[in-house]
């Protein structure tokens, strides 16, 4: 499982070529998921966070969660949506 988790601080192991004035990320960690109700979900530690970079994940996740409070009540603060790691292994 450790081998399965990329090392350093972020769920990827580097950067890559630039393509279309994007920069590419190599070895994004298989358990970090972008969901389809707006939040950004690590399988690894059952966790959810609302990403600050996409418009509307906000909105999208209070409909799937049914209200702000279970929203809050379900996911974590963090940088995880930036790709920051939260679980510690391999850093």
């Amino acid at each position: 499982m450790d081998n399965e988790i990329p090392r350093g601080d972020y769920c990827y192991g580097g950067f890559g070529e630039m393509k279309d004035g994007v920069i590419r990320i190599n070895g994004l960690c298989r358990y970090w998921k972008r969901t389809d109700h707006g939040t950004i979900k690590c399988e690894f530690l059952d966790i959810e966070q609302i990403p600050a970079d996409t418009k509307g994940s906000y909105e999208e996740a209070i409909k799937y969660f049914g209200s702000e409070k279970i929203l809050e009540d379900k996911t974590d603060d963090g940088l995880m949506w930036d790709q920051v790691k939260d679980c510690g292994i391999n850093l």
